[in-house]
């Protein structure tokens, strides 16, 4: 079914960092929320370029280099974001990961309200902890604990407490 077209409420802005700052202002961002949606947003501007983010002490003040906002409706883009996402969900932190790709996903939205873009890149990335818990099923670390391991073995006694039966929740494996 065709989609309607979006008229765009104003005129684009010239690249993803003035993109970036009009979001800030027009979406109804609080000032203490800004600063850490401007990181966040700073940070995937180097994957919707294509490029891996900066982790660590490089990572402070880097910015990445200007690029047009209409560069985010590339069709080539979301396996590459996809690729560069997963790499950074094994580098850095789920929680810190996942704010920042949840930031990101509320600005594409955003724009693609104002009518600046069309497409979302970010459809067909999962989140950090789901795609860790994709890789350990698939191939665990060496330094992972053992298969059954995870949880407390079945019928074994928790102190103070008079019920054998397994702990609640989703059973993690290997296999």
């Amino acid at each position: 079914m065709p989609r309607a077209r979006v008229v765009p409420l104003s005129a684009p802005p010239p690249s993803y960092a003035a993109a970036v700052e009009r979001y800030l202002t027009g979406a109804g961002i609080a000032k203490s929320s800004a600063r850490i949606y401007r990181i966040s947003l700073t940070t995937w501007g180097w994957m919707l370029r294509g490029d891996p983010a900066p982790t660590g002490p490089a990572r402070r003040g880097a910015k990445p280099d200007p690029f047009d906002l209409a560069a985010i409706d590339d069709p080539g883009l979301p396996p590459v974001l996809a690729e560069l996402a997963a790499t950074r969900a094994d580098e850095m932190d789920a929680d810190t990961v996942n704010r920042e790709l949840s930031i990101a996903r509320k600005a594409i939205g955003w724009w693609q309200r104002q009518g600046w873009i069309v497409a979302d890149p970010t459809i067909g990335i999962v989140s950090a902890a789901r795609h860790r818990r994709t890789v350990r099923r698939r191939c665990p670390s060496p330094r992972s604990p053992p298969c059954g391991r995870w949880r407390r073995p079945w019928g074994r006694r928790r102190s103070g407490s008079s019920s054998t039966r397994a702990p609640r929740g989703p059973r993690r494996s290997c296999a």
